[in-house]
């Protein structure tokens, strides 16, 4: 029988962490038309949130019975959605279902908006490697979705070609008109001082295509979405020459879809989230950074460093301020990091380099650090990027997967130089495999949680087998482990006897 430091189960309770998502960006899709005299109420209140969420609040507006029509909102109106649109104007946010339907009325975007913009996000959206060629007019742009949390669904991608100050000739059918004149209830709206129809009048985010067709593009996320995977789709179009390039903007979305006709179903239809760059301007710059390792071995006392690659992939020269993320970096007692240069020019299409220096004391120790990457050309500021490295200290013999301030707070003088706290993931458990290790201790984890024994990243059971495989010891804790494991009345007995289970409690750890 493989050697045993200890094995105690303790009825302890489990904390449960949030996961650290992103703020999501609100698309609010708008039903129009110049002909709808009441429309001006939503145009006034996209303008005020506008204001209130510069950036974070994303407005496609599809028209109806006027010259801003397209196929692609006839489709949404003529098609599987036509019960969600009640009358003008009208909006989907985020097409969440409010009571049964669809539709919400503009004066209650204010606090549907207030109250999205807090949620976190599924998903992070972001349109990167923007180009324009103003001599064939072709636009390309690529729709990432990176996800913050393990999820199924039949999700797609879509993107949304806009236009601003859209207008034609005065006195036909794209002047606006307006209820609002002089409508002592809404004197306090621009179009209360306007006439009846307001010629030339310049319309805002006017959906000129939809280039996933409006059901998006099926399969290039899976129906299993992974945490901390991304998924892209590249869209290319032709401008027609009737759109303006330095007014047109591409919107990039990541949505679950379910066809249905029913209000009762229309929620499954939601968005994840959403972003929006100019076609000429670089508001969708990004330079992402990458490591050749993300776990390294860090030297003790002295000083180990790992290089960042830094890539621009837009077509303009651009430069990126670089900085450790405090908020998201961790650093045990002791140990400094740093990242040079803090700041560094990129021509177009090109990379280049920056250090990131980890400096650790003679203790052994885990540190965490999240490089931050901003890149800035032409006055915009484009797409923050996100890096984390990883260092364990050399020579470490013992670990702790998941910290236990009890434990480290008792620990003889004898094992502190050489102890480290990992974290119980998938991607530390493989830089760093438990068989290195002489002892390997498991406070308080979810030893026994039927969806981590065969393989479900962090697979603990796996990892205490291949350990003890290796000659070493363990240290384990875990709430009712014996009970869910040898009693056929527990209420998961049936996840619980399995091989792996029965193999360690029985083969290696001798407990029947």
């Amino acid at each position: 029988m493989k050697r045993l430091l200890l094995f105690v189960l303790l009825v302890l309770g489990f904390a449960a962490s949030a996961a650290n998502a992103q703020t999501k960006k609100v698309l609010l899709e708008e039903f129009t038309g110049s002909w709808c005299g009441w429309c001006p109420r939503g145009i006034w209140a996209i303008q005020q949130l506008e204001e209130q969420y510069p950036g974070k609040f994303i407005v496609a507006s599809f028209h109806n019975g006027d010259p801003m029509i397209t196929p692609a909102g006839d489709s949404i109106e003529a098609g599987r959605l036509l019960s969600a649109i009640t009358g003008y104007p009208d909006g989907w946010l985020e097409r969440r279902v409010y009571g049964s339907k669809l539709s919400i009325d503009p004066n209650n975007w204010p606090d549907e908006v207030d109250a999205l913009v807090n949620e976190a996000s599924v998903a992070d959206v972001t349109v990167t490697n923007v180009t324009f060629d103003p001599t064939t007019r072709i636009v390309s742009g690529t729709v990432n979705a990176k996800f913050n949390m393990d999820t199924t669904g039949d999700f797609r991608i879509n993107m949304y070609i806009t236009e601003n100050d859209v207008s034609g000739p005065a006195g036909t059918t794209w002047d606006q008109h307006n209820y609002l004149t002089g409508n002592p209830s809404y004197s306090d709206n621009p179009f209360f001082d306007l006439p009846a129809v307001v010629p030339n009048y310049k319309h805002q985010h006017v959906v000129r295509a939809v280039l996933g067709s409006i059901a998006g593009v099926a399969g290039v996320i899976p129906a299993t979405a992974v945490k901390g995977m991304t998924y892209s789709q590249t869209f290319t179009y032709t401008l027609p020459n009737d759109i303006k390039a330095d007014d047109a903007h591409l919107i990039g979305l990541a949505f679950r879809y379910k066809k249905a006709s029913s209000g009762a179903n229309l929620k499954l239809n939601e968005i994840l989230n959403v972003d929006e760059v100019k076609v000429t301007n670089l508001k969708g710059l990004a330079v992402p950074a990458t490591s050749s390792k993300n776990y390294i071995t860090a030297t003790r006392s002295g000083e180990t460093t790992q290089e960042i690659t830094l890539t621009n992939t837009s077509n303009a020269a651009a430069k990126v301020n670089l900085a450790i993320d405090e908020n998201n970096t961790a650093l045990p007692t002791g140990w400094e990091a740093s990242i040079s240069p803090t700041s560094v020019d990129i021509p177009a299409g090109q990379t280049a380099t920056a250090t990131l220096k980890y400096t650790a004391p003679a203790n052994a120790g885990y540190a965490s650090v999240t490089v931050l990457a901003m890149p800035v050309a032409d006055g915009f500021t484009g797409h923050q990027s996100m890096l984390v490295v990883n260092a364990l200290s050399a020579g470490t013999k013992y670990v702790s997967y998941g910290s236990d301030g009890f434990m480290e707070k008792h620990m003889g003088g004898a094992y502190t130089a050489d102890y480290a706290v990992l974290p119980l993931d998938a991607g530390a458990m493989e830089a760093y495999p438990a068989s290195q290790f002489d002892v390997g201790i498991f406070p308080n984890v979810n030893f026994f949680d039927y969806e981590n024994l065969n393989g479900a990243p962090p697979a603990v059971v796996p990892t205490i087998n291949a350990l003890l495989n290796a000659g070493k010891k363990a240290f384990i804790t875990s709430t009712f482990g014996l009970y869910y494991c040898f009693d056929a009345q527990a209420p998961y007995f049936q996840y619980m006897n399995t091989d792996a289970v029965q193999s360690l409690m029985g083969d290696k750890l001798g407990i029947e």
